[in-house]
């Protein structure tokens, strides 16, 4: 919908963020998420954030950054 909004107004994004879209997903249908999306990046030049509880090992990926939280709270981890 903000792609649709901001193409409406003239603009473009520069990044996108997915929301835990791998919910209800097999193993499989998250590795063709994150190639899909990995694309997606490559072909509009944008930064996508893919947010998600599942663990995704893909070579695809710039970097990673985990939440994590112990007995000193919360913080993030880059990978």
């Amino acid at each position: 919908l903000s792609s649709l909004i901001l193409e409406r107004a003239g603009l473009v994004g520069c990044c996108e963020f997915h929301d835990e879209p791998s919910e209800h997903m097999s193993g499989e249908g998250i590795a063709d998420l994150v190639e899909t999306l990995h694309d997606r990046a490559k072909a509009l030049d944008k930064k996508i954030w893919l947010v998600d509880h599942h663990v995704m090992e893909a070579g695809l990926f710039e970097g990673k950054v985990v939440a994590v939280r112990d007995g000193n709270g919360s913080h993030l981890e880059t990978e």
